[in-house]
């Protein structure tokens, strides 16, 4: 309760929190398109202490995002997909602050890799198949640290 009201007299005496300010994170564990699913969610941290007027959101703020896009990669035909969207910071008193992606982060957060290949049509059985033949794309993996800046909205 205490740390609700103390968050309370800061947000008066310091109006809320400006949208854009930027803020270093990096991911905390590994996200790869092989194991991922549109909708489950993901970790980062910050990585330096960012102070905005009087308020202070240390290193080491948990945040959390959402996977918005993943595919993994098929024999020859089908590319490689993972897009996260970053929703929020964690700090210590339990407020939440709304984040996005910086602009400068959108290619490290959405990535697609391509196959290379090419479709190659099947006739099978009197049925026409679209196969491929090539190399499956290599699934879009981001390993754990990989960092990325997001800004308050």
């Amino acid at each position: 309760m205490a740390a609700k009201i103390l968050a309370a007299v800061l947000l008066a005496a310091t109006g809320p929190m400006p949208a854009g300010v930027p803020m270093p994170v990096a991911l905390v564990g590994a996200i790869s398109a092989a194991n991922a699913h549109a909708g489950d969610t993901f970790r980062f941290r910050t990585t330096a202490d960012v102070t905005v007027g009087s308020v202070t959101i240390p290193a080491g703020t948990p945040g959390t995002g959402v996977v918005t896009a993943a595919q993994p990669g098929s024999h020859g035909v089908k590319t490689s997909t993972l897009d996260l969207e970053p929703r929020s910071l964690q700090l210590p008193d339990g407020e939440l602050i709304p984040v996005a992606a910086a602009p400068s982060s959108e290619a490290t957060l959405d990535q697609t890799r391509r196959a290379a290949g090419v479709p190659v049509p099947l006739f099978i059985g009197g049925v026409f198949m679209l196969g491929g033949v090539g190399h499956q794309a290599r699934n879009v993996t981001l390993a754990d640290g990989t960092p990325f800046t997001v800004v308050t909205r």
